[in-house]
């Protein structure tokens, strides 16, 4: 498992459901954090996926809602 961004994150974005954060990088990834809520502490996050292969620093991060009750929710980085 990762431990997180190597540089400055630039945008984080939550899921509708808020289960799911999704952050972007100057380090060139984006990344989908699975979050879990811990009782006295509020909730902890752990890495979910790791996207790579972008070709500069990742400036935005965007959820795109599904298109029906079954679909499956989309990231756009």
């Amino acid at each position: 498992m990762s431990s997180g961004h190597s540089n400055e994150i630039n945008q984080v974005k939550v899921n509708k459901s808020g289960k799911l954060l999704a952050s972007c990088s100057d380090d060139w990834t984006a990344r989908i954090w699975k979050t879990s809520v811990v009782q006295e502490a509020g909730f902890i996050c752990e890495t979910a996926t790791l996207l790579e292969g972008h070709r500069h620093q990742v400036s935005g991060v965007y959820w795109c809602p599904p298109g029906g009750p079954n679909d499956p929710e989309i990231v756009a980085t």
